[in-house]
This record gives C-alpha cells, sequence and structure tokens, in this order.
C-alpha cells in the first residue's frame, strides 16, 4: 500500500506542476520532452545497471514502443482536451479511463476482486461521476462541438491504454525485464518521441520550461516507478489497483485545489469526495 501511497502522490504533484506551467505559459512540448529526459536520466541512474533485455521478440518490443508513444501522447491529447472541453472535465474523463484496464484485468487476465473489493470498486464509480461533476458553464463549453466530444473520447481511449499496457508488462513479461528496467526504456522511446516533435516545431526553450521540465519529470519517473511496485503486490490486482490509484489521484487533486488554490467545490463533489473516502477503505481493506 505504501508504494501505490507514493504512486498517488507522484501524481498529483505532477498534475498541479503541470497546471502551473502551463498557466506561466511554459510551451508545453518543451515542457513534456524535458521531462521524459529527466526521468529517462533519473531511471537508468537508480538502475545502477547496464539494460539486458533477454526477450527480443517483436512482441516485446511492440509494447514497449506502444507504451512509450502512449506516455507522450497522452499528454499532448489532455493539453488539447482541455482547451476544448476545459480542465475539470479532461481530468474527470482521464480518470475515468481507468474502467478500460479495470475491464481488461477482469476478463481477460481473470482477476476477480473479492466481495468487499467489489462494493468498494461500485462505490468508487459512484465517486467518479460525483467528482467529475462540473458546474453548467463548463458543461456548456464542453457541449459547444464535435471537437470537444471528439477530444474527450480519444483521452479517454489512450488513458486506458497507457494502465493496460503496463499491466500487460506485468503480466506477460514481467519476468524478461523488472519493471524499472522496463520503465527506462519506455521512458527513452518517449524521449525520442518528444525530441522529433521538437525538431519539427523548431521552438526554443527558455530558462524556465526547462527547470520546471526537470522537477516534473523526478515526480514522473516516481509514479511510474512506485505504481510498477504495487502491481506485484498480491493483495492488488488490476481491478483493484487502478481504481485505487485513480480515486486517490482525483481525491488528492481535488484536496490540494481546495487548501492551496481556493477552488471552491459544490454539494456533489464534496459528497464525491466522502465517498471516495469510504470507497479507499472497502477497496483496500
Amino acid at each position: 500500500m505504501l508504494d501505490l501511497a507514493a504512486a498517488v502522490a507522484c501524481s498529483v504533484v505532477i498534475s498541479t506542476l503541470f497546471k502551473l506551467g502551463v498557466a506561466r505559459g511554459y510551451d508545453r512540448i518543451w515542457l513534456i520532452t524535458t521531462n521524459y529526459a529527466v526521468a529517462f536520466v533519473l531511471g537508468a541512474i537508480v538502475l545502477g545497471e547496464p539494460i539486458v533485455v533477454e526477450d527480443t521478440s517483436p512482441a516485446f518490443w511492440t509494447l514497449a514502443f506502444v507504451t512509450g508513444a502512449l506516455f507522450i501522447y497522452t499528454y499532448v491529447v489532455f493539453a488539447w482536451a482541455t482547451g476544448a472541453a476545459g480542465m475539470a472535465l479532461a481530468t474527470g474523463v482521464m480518470r475515468l479511463s481507468v474502467a478500460i484496464p479495470v475491464a481488461v484485468s477482469w476478463l481477460v487476465f481473470a482477476e476477480v476482486p473479492s466481495g468487499r473489493q467489489t462494493l468498494g470498486l461500485g462505490v468508487a464509480a459512484v465517486a467518479f461521476v460525483l467528482l467529475s461533476w462540473t458546474p453548467a458553464d463548463e458543461q456548456a463549453r464542453a457541449e459547444r462541438g464535435g471537437k470537444a466530444l471528439l477530444a474527450l473520447g480519444v483521452l479517454f481511449v489512450m488513458g486506458g491504454m497507457v494502465d493496460t499496457s503496463l499491466k500487460a508488462f506485468d503480466v506477460l513479461m514481467g519476468d524478461v525485464l523488472p519493471g524499472p528496467a522496463f520503465a527506462v526504456v519506455v521512458y527513452g522511446i518517449a524521449l525520442g518521441f518528444g525530441v522529433l516533435m521538437v525538431a519539427y516545431r523548431r521552438v526554443k526553450p527558455n530558462q524556465g520550461v526547462i527547470v520546471w521540465g526537470v522537477v516534473l519529470g523526478v515526480f514522473n519517473y516516481g509514479s511510474l516507478f512506485f505504481l510498477l511496485r504495487a502491481l506485484r503486490h498480491p493483495d492488488l490486482t488490476g481491478p483493484v489497483l487502478f481504481p485505487l490509484n485513480s480515486i486517490g489521484v482525483v481525491l488528492g487533486a481535488a484536496l490540494v485545489g481546495v487548501l492551496f488554490w481556493e477552488e471552491r467545490l459544490d454539494r456533489k463533489n464534496w459528497i464525491g469526495l466522502a465517498v471516495a473516502g469510504a470507497a479507499l477503505v472497502l477497496i483496500a481493506g
């Protein structure tokens, strides 16, 4: 549970830093690319040994390549969805995409949660709806056209595929390469995509975006490192871990917004926070 708590904490910090960085006017692509450069280097340092991939099959490298691409382009799509539908709706949809890895873990990998955990998942679904509830003006913004709907739909699918790819690695190839080593491989691939985007756009960075990206990269590495460790815990199967991680991030982000940014939550959001706490107790128990 400590690994999961650390993963959630890192994810909340990532969301906070990314929001602040964009608010400061930093270029998103440079911010994302610098972040993955730092995560790649930090991962290699922490690993402390050469990466030896025993399985050189196309399946392994396809999974690594797809995961790396998903990592960086999900950030890009999130920025697109935020502009089209607003921060609240984009964040809510991003976390609701947990339904995809949960379904895959349940149906493909036959990881069935206990009765109490199943009840907790149902409670978590209610909490997701309440926490992602947005004011009428925000909803109206999202309904202005098909662009917002398309952006949110793509974000939902890509967000779910990220966690699904991590689960697939853990189940199918966890014995081939340790999780931290796989993280370095994935970050390296994501960095490659970022470099290509930066070269194509030819936008020069400033000092602020580099510094911000470095800090972001440290927590980005931590989020994946601890999530992969949590996946190895026998009591945290996919249908339990992914909702627990997502609801923890939503809960943490909401609290950060209230405490530090003086964001106002309506009655449904506050009820959602209480329901989320109940879901955490049920699922973790």
